[in-house]
């Protein structure tokens, strides 16, 4: 990031990797920033699990992304507690500005190739390539 001129995060940056279990879930297959770790350099923690197909620590565009969110709330303070209903629309905004950074910093419109495989370079699952607009773009559930 510092050659884009951002040096907001130039200290260690604390990281789980091979994360087995995480809140109750086992295997935990997923990835995540906490923006409230403490850490003596400075708040934050990426977490990336594993299980026994999959490693996330090794997907480089999600690591690019939970990475980003750390530079997002640095930068645009978009809100950090997930369960206040105000900052649905402001995280969601965060959510799309990781996808969209992670993509230009990869070169590769899709992301998460890897864990989408289930460890193999193939599909995506996310591809900033398709345009999906609000509302007729969202998929209601």
């Amino acid at each position: 990031m510092a050659g884009l001129g951002f040096r907001g995060l130039d200290r260690p940056f604390p990281s789980v990797v091979n994360a087995r279990a995480c809140g109750g879930i086992d295997p935990c297959e997923t990835a995540w920033y906490d923006p409230l770790f403490p850490h003596a350099a400075g708040p934050g923690l990426m977490v990336f699990g594993a299980g026994p197909a999959l490693n996330l620590g090794l997907d480089g565009s999600l690591v690019y992304h939970e990475y980003l969110h750390a530079v997002i709330g640095l930068t645009a303070g978009l809100g950090d507690d997930f369960f206040d209903r105000d900052l649905f629309f402001s995280l969601a905004l965060g959510e799309g500005f990781a996808d969209y950074f992670a993509a230009s910093l990869s070169g590769d419109p899709r992301l998460w190739r890897y864990a989408s495989a289930g460890g193999a370079a193939a599909g995506a699952a996310r591809s900033l390539a398709d345009f999906r607009g609000w509302p007729e773009g969202v998929e209601s559930g």
